[in-house]
């Protein structure tokens, strides 16, 4: 897609909070995926680093939350909307989070979210460990990490 700007949300800067929440809703109802509180995505939003796929100054396409931990940076949420899938904006958000970051970049998947897991691989993500009953909801999930795997072991 052409026009897409990547653009960092200062910490704290909540003007497209709403924007991001409903892609999550959005992918929440038709794919029962994504599925964090309000309270929780506010928290998470209010005081990471966004990363915000924008087509125009309003029009969030999609995002991604990075958080700064001891051991590399957690990839907390990524999200693109609904409509746009399949046009490869997860890659170009994340291949630019990447090239940014150039440290360690790790995140959980669910398993059953192929989609996703076959994203992180083709960006040279490895499955670090899988782990039980990971989510609120049971849901198994994969700790993937691209660089540092060894930190994992």
């Amino acid at each position: 897609m052409r026009g897409i700007l990547i653009k960092t949300v200062d910490e704290g800067d909540t003007t497209n909070l709403i924007n991001c929440w409903e892609i999550k809703q959005e992918i929440l109802n038709k794919h029962d995926l994504l599925k964090q509180s309000w309270n929780f995505f506010y928290k998470v939003y209010k005081n990471n680093k966004v990363y915000l796929l924008k087509k125009s100054k309003n029009n969030v396409l999609g995002y991604a939350i990075i958080d700064e931990k001891n051991n590399g940076y957690y990839l907390s949420l990524l999200a693109i909307r609904l409509n746009k899938q399949g046009n490869g904006l997860s890659k170009k958000l994340m291949n630019y989070i990447i090239s940014e970051i150039q440290d360690n970049i790790y995140c959980h998947v669910r398993i059953n979210n192929k989609k996703a897991v076959n994203l992180y691989k083709s960006l040279g993500f490895d499955i670090i460990q899988e782990l039980e009953s990971f989510y609120n909801d049971g849901g198994n999930a994969y700790l993937m990490s691209k660089y540092e795997s060894s930190k994992y072991k």
